[in-house]
This record gives structure tokens, C-alpha cells and sequence, in this order.
């Protein structure tokens, strides 16, 4: 039994049966085979030394292989055959030795893959030159810029998603925020005072005062933000649907921290602390101190508040405005810090300030901010879902939302001042 009987046999097939297979099934035996004869022609060709030796692998490798082509091989094509396939063997020899073995091994793999079909063989049938030609590669360095195709070398990613800087929400910390389950809240001011009570002698009538009730309303408003994402994002991309609610809840959070700052309290806006609070006033201070600075300001505004019958509990201001502060010198060039800061000066008179980017630079704001109410309708949440033909085209978006009104009676809008250091500064300054 020869070769490739052994091998049919080993596959389950005789010759006969070999024969009435699909010609699909045909071709995949022989690349097996042949993929075979080649390991078995590499194996002995690096351990040979002579042409002659080379040539007797060869030899004995076309004839097993021929047995497999179901057409016949003269003796000028078997001649042939032998004399391009010994040439790929003599070069397998040399890359071996140079240490190129691979380059070698896959020039003699497609010269015989290619030379040993029926196709190459019958086209040999009428032109004996006929064949292919090979080109191994040249040995080299092999280097990772010029050896390498793709990501083949090792990498790490890093598992920590950068994202945009932001600054952190502050303001909810600072006031005052309860819960409502309405969509209106109203306020209760009892305001305009009348008469005086007095010193009264016996018998005589009692001074009578008395004042009146004012109902103010605030409505609640809405903050919102959507992503809209495939199906395959969410899928195929490691912590995306973890990101965009992260950044929803983030960008809404400032949203709702800008609006209880600055909201001007039009349209779908909230009424913030700025567009309510008492503007600043020198006073009885005015043009009064000499080298006004913005320690001067900050006291100045803080008695503006105590004034006013309230009792302040922080100031807030522009990271900038904070530094400015700490950076304060006297002609000598030495650090000044007045007797009613701390030695860090971050309390000015036992007040606290809060620093934060979403005050603007130069300007400052000092009081009572529990004054100033938050009811949360909702809180910030995430919904998902469909509109029009996403359905159809696997996309979704994720709705973020929060619903909340503020506000501060007229009665309390003394109890926070606002201002900016120049033109504080300008007011204090001695004429």
C-alpha cells in the first residue's frame, strides 16, 4: 500500500470511494496531503547536506504526491517538477543556514501547493516550461517598525476613562432644600408693618399696630438632557452606558447649580441667588478707609448683612478673588492678615468662604443663604426608551431629568449681599 493509500485509508477512503466523492471534498483531501508531504520534505531537506540528497527527497516526495493527481505525469513533467522544487530545497538549505528557515519553508510550501495540482500538471502536458516562480524573503533584523503589521505587540489599556474637567456643583450645600410633591409652591409673607407699639400710662389707649399677609408663588421648572445611542455602543463599548449616565447626571447637576446661582427667573428659568440678593453699600463706611482692599470689601458686606437684621453663615467666591486674597502684601513686601481673618484666610469675622469657578471673577456674594428655599420635585433620575423609528434602527436614548423651583421672600432679601471688589473697593477708598 503506498502513500497515499495509507493516507486515504487513514481518512476512512479507498481509491474507489476516493473517486465518487464531490470534487470540493476531493480538493480538501489533497491539501491535506499535500500539506503533509511538505512537512515531511521540510523535515528531511534542513537535515540533508548534498543536492544529490536534496534531490532524492524531492524525488520520493512527487512521487507520493503524484499518486493523488488524477492525471498522468510524463516523464519530461516529472522532470520538470524535480528540478524546481530541488532548486526551492537547495534555497531552504541556505535560508537554514543564514536562520531563515521561515522564509524558506514558505517559499517551497507554495511552489510545491502550486506545481503539484492536475491544473499545473496538464498545463505542463503542453508547455514544459511551465511553472511558478517563488520568492523567498531576504533575512534581515527584524524590527518591531518594520516587521510588524496591526497591534502584534503587547499593549495595556488603561482601565480609567479620562473625561472633561468640570467644576463641582456647591450651591445645594449652602441653602436650604426640602422635597414637594406639587407643581406650584406657595409663600406666606407677612409684610407691611403698621404703626408702633409705645410707652402707655394707666387708663390710656394702647398704640395700635397691625400688617398684612402676601402670597407669592413658585412655580416648578424643569432641567433636562438626553443621549441618544445604538444598541451596538451599548454593547460592544466597556463602560459606555456607565459614562453617558455619568455625564448626564454631572451636566445636569451644573445646570442646576448655575440656575440656583444666577437664574434670572424668566421664562423656564429658576430665580437665583443673584437676581435676588441686596446689591452691596458702603454705608456709613463710604470713602471712609484708606488702601481699601478686599478684606475691607468682605467685612464692609458682612456688616451690610448684620445691618439688615440677619446673620450670615458663608461667602462665596471666585477661585482667583480667593488667591488675590492670600497674595495681599504690605509696602514692605510682607503677607498681611487682618486681625478679623484667620491666618489662612479662609475666615473672615467667623465666616467661611467657599470658593467655586461658578462665581464669576471679582465678584463676591455674603449672607444668610439658608434664606434661600430649593424644593425638589424630582430629583435627578434616568429614564430610557424609544421615539420615532428607533425601534427600528436599534437606537435608544437615555433621559435625564430633574424638576425643582427656588426662592426667597421679599422680607429676606436683605440677608444676602452682592457685589464686586472694584467697585467696592472704589466705594470705601478715602477721597
Amino acid at each position: 500500500m503506498n502513500k497515499w493509500e495509507l493516507f486515504l485509508q487513514e481518512k476512512g477512503y479507498t481509491n474507489e470511494t476516493f473517486a465518487a466523492l464531490e470534487a470540493d471534498k476531493m480538493a480538501q483531501l489533497n491539501s491535506e496531503y499535500q500539506t503533509k508531504l511538505i512537512a515531511e520534505v521540510e523535515l528531511k531537506i534542513t537535515a540533508k547536506a548534498s543536492k544529490e540528497d536534496v534531490s532524492t527527497v524531492v524525488k520520493s516526495a512527487i512521487d507520493a504526491a503524484i499518486l493523488a493527481l488524477p492525471v498522468g505525469v510524463t516523464k519530461a513533467e516529472y522532470d520538470s517538477l524535480v528540478e524546481k522544487l530541488v532548486k526551492q530545497g537547495e534555497t531552504l538549505q541556505e535560508m537554514k543556514v543564514k536562520g531563515d528557515l521561515q522564509g524558506a519553508h514558505e517559499g517551497i510550501a507554495f511552489a510545491f501547493k502550486t506545481l503539484m495540482t492536475p491544473e499545473k500538471v496538464a498545463e505542463m502536458k503542453t508547455d514544459q516550461n511551465s511553472g511558478v516562480s517563488t520568492t523567498t524573503k531576504a533575512a534581515g533584523t527584524i524590527l518591531v517598525s518594520n516587521n510588524l503589521t496591526g497591534r502584534v505587540a503587547r499593549h495595556e489599556r488603561d482601565p480609567e476613562r479620562s473625561k472633561t474637567a468640570r467644576r463641582n456643583p456647591f450651591i445645594l450645600e449652602l441653602v436650604n432644600v426640602t422635597t414637594t410633591n406639587a407643581a406650584v409652591v406657595s409663600y406666606v409673607e407677612r409684610d407691611a408693618p403698621d404703626g408702633a407699639p409705645g410707652m402707655t400710662a394707666e387708663g390710656a389707649v394702647k398704640p395700635l399696630i397691625d400688617f398684612d399677609y402676601t402670597e407669592r408663588l413658585a412655580v416648578v421648572k424643569k432641567m433636562t438632557a438626553r443621549i441618544k445611542m445604538s444598541k451596538e455602543m451599548m454593547e460592544d463599548v466597556d463602560g459606555f452606558v456607565a459614562d453617558t449616565e455619568d455625564e448626564l447626571t454631572e451636566r445636569l447637576a451644573l445646570l442646576i447649580d448655575t440656575q440656583l446661582l444666577s437664574g434670572d427667573g424668566t421664562g423656564n428659568n429658576l430665580s437665583g441667588i443673584l437676581t435676588n440678593a441686596t446689591a452691596f453699600a458702603a454705608g456709613g463706611l463710604a470713602n471712609a478707609i484708606e488702601n481699601a482692599n478686599n478684606f475691607d470689601v468682605l467685612r464692609v458686606a458682612l456688616n451690610q448683612v448684620s445691618l439688615n437684621n440677619f446673620n450670615s453663615t458663608v461667602i462665596i467666591m471666585n477661585p482667583t478673588d480667593v488667591t488675590a486674597m492670600d497674595l495681599t502684601k504690605g509696602s514692605d513686601d510682607h503677607y498681611i492678615m487682618p486681625p478679623f481673618s484667620t491666618a489662612d484666610g479662609t475666615i473672615i469675622k467667623g465666616i467661611r468662604i467657599v470658593e467655586n469657578n461658578g462665581v464669576t471673577a471679582d465678584d463676591f456674594v455674603v449672607g444668610d443663604l439658608s434664606k434661600y428655599k430649593v424644593k425638589l420635585r424630582e430629583d435627578i433620575n434616568i429614564n430610557y426608551g424609544h421615539s420615532g423609528d428607533d425601534f427600528e434602527k436599534n437606537l435608544l436614548t437615555s433621559l435625564c431629568e430633574a424638576r425643582a423651583t427656588a426662592y426667597i421672600p421679599n422680607v429676606n432679601f436683605g440677608a444676602i449681599v452682592k457685589g464686586t471688589f472694584s467697585a467696592a473697593r472704589a466705594a470705601l477708598e478715602t477721597a
